[in-house]
C-alpha cells in the first residue's frame, strides 16, 4: 500500500473526536437542558408527575447507553441517540427536552451516515491496491481448531443475564407489593415532623412517626395527604416508584446482549478470515502496542490476542500451534506485515508476519494519532 493510497485511506476516516467528543458533549447538553426544563412540582391532582413511569424506565436505559456506545461502538451509539430522540419526541411533554434531544438525534443520524460513507470509501481505496492472499489449508484448519472458545465477554454476559433476570423478577415482585398496599390503603392526613433534604426523606406522623423517601420539597409542620396500610405510608402526590429495578434489569440484559453480539462477531470474523479462501491483502508496517498492532505509524489500530508465534513458514506449516495471551515480542519497532481482510474502520483483519498469524480480537479502529504528513 503506497503513500498516496495510505493518505486517501486516512483522509476518508471520520475523526475519532466526532463521536467520542462532539456527540458526547451534545448528549451532555441535551440532558442538562431536559433536567433544567423539568421544574414540575409533585401534585395531588396528578400523582403521575412524581409517580412511576414505565416508558421512562425503559427509555433511560437507551439514554444512558448512548454515551457508552458513542465511545465504544460509535455507529451503535449514533443509533441509540436517534432512537432515544424519537422516543422523547413521542412520549415527553417537555418542549425544551424535545428540541434538545431531537437536535442531538439529527447530529447522530448525520454522523452515522458519515461513518458508513467513510467506511465504503476506505474499502474502495483498499480494493484498488489489494492482492489476493491465501493461507495454507492445513494451517487454517489447525488455527480454527486452536482458536479459544467463548471468552471473558461471554462469562460477563452470563453474569449480566442472571443480574438482569433477578432485577426483572424483583421489579415484578415489588410492583405486586405496591399494588396490594395501594388497594388496601386508606387515605389520611399526616404532619411533616422533620425534613432531611440531603437524604431526600421526611418523617411523617400518622400518628406515629414514619420515615418516607420523597422527591418533592416539604416543610416541617406541613400537612400532607397520605395513603396508609399498616406500616406502609406514601404521600398521595408521590406514589411509590419501583421502576428502577426495571431499568436495572433491562440495562443488564442489554449490556449482556451487546457483549454476546460482539463476541459472536469476533468468532464469525475469525472463521471467515480462516475459511481458506482468498483474502484481499496489502503490505504495511505494524508495531506492538500493548496487545494491539499499530499500523503504519498510527494509520489504524488492530487489537490482537491469543496469537500463534514463531511458526516456521507459517503459511505452509501444519505443526501444532501454541497459543499465547497477546502479541508479545521484544521487537517494538515497526515490522513488515501483510494485512488480510476488510481493512476499514470497523472491519476485521488478520496480520501475517514472518513467524506469526495474528488474529483480531476487535475490529479495526482509527486511533487519535494520524500518520505524519509525507510518511511512506
Amino acid at each position: 500500500m503506497d503513500g498516496p493510497s495510505i493518505k486517501r485511506w486516512a483522509a476518508a476516516a471520520v475523526p475519532w473526536w466526532v463521536s467520542r467528543v462532539g456527540l458526547l458533549l451534545g448528549w451532555v447538553v441535551a440532558v442538562l437542558v431536559a433536567v433544567a426544563a423539568d421544574n414540575r412540582a409533585c401534585s395531588v391532582a396528578d400523582p403521575q408527575v412524581c409517580g412511576p413511569d414505565v416508558t421512562f424506565a425503559v427509555g433511560i436505559v437507551i439514554l444512558l447507553a448512548t454515551p457508552v456506545l458513542l465511545w465504544w461502538l460509535p455507529l451503535a451509539g449514533c443509533a441509540a441517540g436517534v432512537v432515544f430522540a424519537v422516543l422523547d419526541v413521542i412520549y415527553d411533554d417537555l418542549r425544551a427536552a424535545n428540541v434538545a434531544f431531537a437536535l442531538h438525534g439529527l447530529l447522530c443520524l448525520a454522523v452515522a451516515a458519515w461513518i458508513v460513507s467513510a467506511r465504503r470509501r476506505q474499502a474502495a481505496v483498499v480494493a484498488e491496491v489489494a492482492e489476493p492472499v491465501r493461507l495454507d489449508t492445513e494451517l487454517t484448519e489447525r488455527l480454527r481448531d486452536s482458536v479459544p472458545g467463548w471468552g471473558g465477554r461471554s462469562v460477563i454476559a452470563g453474569l449480566l443475564i442472571v443480574i438482569g433476570a433477578i432485577g426483572l423478577a424483583w421489579y415484578n415482585h415489588r410492583t405486586d407489593q405496591v399494588a396490594r398496599h395501594e388497594a388496601a390503603a386508606v387515605r389520611a392526613e399526616a404532619v411533616v415532623r422533620s425534613v432531611d433534604n440531603s437524604e431526600g426523606t421526611v418523617v411523617l406522623e400518622v400518628p406515629r412517626p414514619v420515615e418516607v423517601d420523597v422527591l418533592g420539597s416539604y416543610e416541617p409542620g406541613q400537612v400532607v395527604p397520605v395513603l396508609v396500610d399498616g406500616d406502609w405510608v406514601r404521600p398521595v402526590d408521590e406514589p411509590e416508584d419501583v421502576t428502577v429495578w426495571l431499568s436495572i434489569g433491562l440495562g443488564a440484559l442489554a449490556l449482556a446482549l451487546l457483549l454476546l453480539v460482539r463476541e459472536q462477531r469476533m468468532r464469525a470474523a475469525r472463521r471467515r478470515l480462516l475459511s481458506g479462501g482468498p483474502l484481499p491483502g496489502v503490505e504495511l508496517t505494524a508495531a506492538p502496542d500493548q496487545g494491539r498492532a499499530l499500523l503504519h505509524d498510527g494509520l489504524a489500530l488492530v487489537p490482537v490476542a491469543s496469537t500463534p508465534r514463531r511458526l516456521s513458514r507459517p503459511r505452509l506449516t501444519g505443526e501444532e500451534v501454541k497459543w499465547e495471551d497477546s502479541w508479545k515480542t521484544e521487537e517494538t519497532r515497526p515490522q513488515p506485515v501483510t494485512v488480510a481482510g476488510d481493512l476499514r474502520d470497523g472491519g476485521w483483519v488478520l496480520l501475517l508476519t514472518e513467524d506469526a498469524v495474528l488474529l483480531p480480537e476487535a475490529p479495526v479502529r482509527t486511533p487519535r494519532r494520524q500518520p505524519a504528513p509525507g510518511s511512506k
